[in-house]
């Protein structure tokens, strides 16, 4: 919501009635920090997220094959729906 706000001050700057003494530039300096701050944010969240699912992966895990009773270990990352790699 934040970054909607920033980019409507941005655009209303460039109407000439509305424009005020700092210009673009002072509308365009919050936005392009609040959008660098969650770009970083999101960059450390999916970097998490990517050690959990590796970590995740690497388990070991059980498999009973279908039709049959015959049980398998192996990695989680090797288990497929519906059939064994």
């Amino acid at each position: 919501m934040a970054n909607f706000y920033f980019l409507l001050l941005c655009l209303l700057e460039l109407y000439p009635p509305v424009k005020t003494p700092g210009g673009f530039t002072s509308m365009l300096t919050p936005l392009l920090f609040v959008i660098g701050v969650s770009m970083v944010k999101d960059i450390f969240e999916d970097r998490k997220r990517y050690l959990s699912d590796q970590e995740e992966n690497m388990r070991n895990a059980r498999y009973i094959g279908l039709g049959s009773n015959v049980i398998t270990d192996c990695k989680a990352r090797d288990i497929k729906v519906g059939c064994f790699v």
